[in-house]
């Protein structure tokens, strides 16, 4: 399913968006949606506990829920980069971007990659209008197997300038919306 000019507002999906599998409990989508800004994909996915099955309000409900979600993280980047500075990833950020190469333009040390040109030390608000979603992955499990959490969002954020050479920040989001930070992806 395509959704190219939506926000998470206006997204449209549908029960026969999910490919079901009762014999595993499983029922799984794929969405584009317009989060920060920005275009990506989102996989959705629900898994119910053993020998329970789908029908389409079951399925429907899910659909309300999975939505409820992704309009906490399109309304929430603040609470999601307040998590990216307390694990430090701006520090990490100028780690990675000293290791590119120094040169001297109007004076000023600065560090180029590519055709990125960094200034150092990057600040909060450079940092935070870097920040982008390469992907979601958002899953509910009814089971409960994954850090003793029924919601869990999967998601791999990027900047612009690329801070981290390619490398993604990987970050988590439980039950309750706690965040964790889990490092670098890539």
């Amino acid at each position: 399913m395509k959704s190219m000019d939506k926000k998470v507002e206006g997204l449209s999906i549908k029960v026969e968006d999910f490919e079901v599998s009762n014999n595993i409990s499983l029922a799984k989508c794929s969405v584009d949606v317009e989060i920060w800004n920005n275009y990506i994909p989102i996989s959705l996915e629900i898994e119910l506990k053993d020998e329970d099955i789908f029908d389409n309000t079951k399925i429907e409900n899910y659909i309300k829920e999975f939505k409820k979600h992704l309009l906490w993280i399109e309304n929430n980047k603040k609470a999601i980069f307040d998590a990216l500075i307390k694990d430090d990833m701006i520090q990490l950020a100028e780690e990675w971007v000293e290791s590119s190469e120094e040169t001297i333009i109007d004076g000023k040390k600065v560090y180029v990659d590519g055709e990125h040109i960094f200034k150092l030390p990057i600040s909060e608000e450079d940092f935070y209008k870097s920040l982008y979603f390469n992907s979601i992955g958002l899953r509910i499990d009814e089971n409960k197997e994954i850090a003793d959490s029924r919601i869990m969002i999967e998601a791999f954020i990027d900047t612009n300038p690329d801070y981290f050479a390619g490398h993604s920040m990987d970050v988590t989001v439980w039950d309750d919306y706690r965040i964790s930070v889990d490092g670098l992806a890539g």
